[in-house]
């Protein structure tokens, strides 16, 4: 079973409050999580190449459309700019 790191994600001033949750382990997808347990969309695969991911360690969330992903195994930060 993977290992997830539940990151809560949202302006006050959203109308719609959202988490994202990251596996840290394979597949390595980022879920986009409604408070009440809804999957609301999914990034991402295990990999190297833009929006594929391996070991996801942290998530960072300044805005509901906008989640930066670091990466253990690719030594990196990923910028992901999500459609409204």
């Amino acid at each position: 079973m993977s290992s997830v790191r539940p990151i809560r994600c949202a302006s006050r001033l959203a109308k719609n409050q959202v988490m994202f949750v990251g596996e840290s382990t394979y597949p390595g997808r980022i879920f986009k999580v409604s408070l009440e347990g809804k999957v609301l969309g999914v990034i991402g695969k295990s990999g190297r190449n833009l929006k594929q991911f391996s070991g996801a360690h942290a998530l960072a969330c300044p805005s509901e459309n906008e989640v930066y992903a670091a990466e253990t195994a690719n030594w990196r930060v990923q910028k992901l700019l999500l459609k409204k």
